[in-house]
């Protein structure tokens, strides 16, 4: 007598089953990776603002002025994209004590290097979302008189946009929506 040969193989009820394990494993562990890496993104927009601070307060302990993309030396309120800064790679502006370079991180324009650069190619020390960031400077007295100055370092964080107004909340490092903030130093 002949055997008919085994067949062997997943019915249709074992296939819709492990489809339906990997679908419901998939909807728990999707939002949890999201998570994940979005926390990792704001954990990185933290230590680039903690290497980015501490860079300018050794640029000002070594020259007694803050770093800028002008030679002046008495900072008004102000804000613009965190991108050219050379003084932070060289002497740009032959300041008697300058001792850097104070960031390693950077992009390299022409023969020059500074912090990054914005528009249709963004390269340098960029924020995780691939955006400059924004450096605002708050003279003293710009709220009122005795308000203390300060520069605070900002992310836009994953929307791209400023959620946080620009008044005194954000002098003192608060934010609004996803914004991430870091002052680097609260008296001018």
């Amino acid at each position: 007598m002949k055997q008919c040969p085994s067949r062997s193989g997943f019915t249709l009820t074992e296939l819709v089953v492990v489809v339906a394990i990997l679908v419901v494993l998939a909807g728990v562990l999707v939002p949890a990776i999201g998570s994940y890496v979005d926390k990792s993104k704001i954990a990185r927009a933290q230590s680039d603002m903690k290497e980015i601070g501490n860079a300018f307060t050794r640029y000002d302990s070594d020259t007694s002025v803050w770093p800028s993309n002008a030679s002046y030396s008495s900072i008004a309120t102000t804000s613009h994209d965190l991108t050219s800064f050379t003084c932070l790679f060289q002497n740009t502006y032959s300041k008697t004590g300058w001792d850097g370079p104070y960031l390693n991180k950077g992009a390299r324009v022409g023969t020059s290097m500074q912090v990054a650069t914005s528009g249709a190619t963004n390269t340098g020390l960029l924020d995780p979302w691939q955006r400059p960031y924004v450096i605002y400077y708050f003279a003293t007295g710009y709220a009122a008189s005795g308000t203390p100055g300060s520069i605070v370092l900002l992310s836009k964080g994953p929307d791209g946009t400023t959620n946080t107004t620009t008044g005194a909340a954000l002098a003192s490092g608060e934010t609004s929506g996803d914004d991430i903030a870091m002052v680097v130093t609260l008296k001018l």
